[in-house]
């Protein structure tokens, strides 16, 4: 809306753009500076680096995520302990990468949420008969759920 404006006029759209907006845009549009210490490297080893540092934001904005990892409420005020929660969380970070690249070699591309999901929606239940009877049963799996199952070699649950 405010670059182009849509108007209808005997059954055809006009588009018309808005100069003013688009030309303010335009001064501020793909310029950026990078620093960098090491006089040696190449240009294209710099910019590939600054690429992919959007890698290591994601990482960050799952770490904040309180529905995938949490890393808040922190309840600890000694630095043992809250040294302690960020390894735990920082474990947790990579244990769900590793699952999604693992998910991934084997054609299955899909969010940590949804990873997360999928697997969380798997349930164990003990069904017990009598004092010498019990059976450990796995909820329906769904098909990419069986396919998770078979990638995180999940089996063991069973047992």
């Amino acid at each position: 809306k405010d670059y182009v404006s849509i108007k209808c006029k005997k059954g055809k759209l006009i588009f018309s753009k808005q100069w003013k907006n688009i030309d303010k845009k335009k001064t501020k549009f793909g310029k950026a500076i990078l620093f960098g210490s090491n006089l040696k490297k190449e240009s294209s080893n710099i910019i590939e680096q600054y690429h992919s540092k959007d890698k290591v934001e994601d990482g960050f904005k799952l770490l904040k995520d309180p529905h995938l990892i949490s890393w808040r409420p922190m309840r600890h005020w000694t630095d043992s302990k809250i040294q302690t929660f960020a390894f735990c969380n920082v474990i947790a970070l990579m244990l769900i990468r590793i699952m999604e690249y693992k998910a991934a070699i084997n054609n299955i591309k899909m969010s940590p949420h949804v990873l997360k999901q999928e697997l969380k929606d798997l349930k164990k239940m003990i069904l017990i008969y009598d004092e010498k009877t019990a059976v450990t049963k796995i909820t329906h799996r769904s098909t990419v759920q069986k396919q998770l199952w078979d990638i995180f070699k999940l089996d063991t649950l069973k047992k």
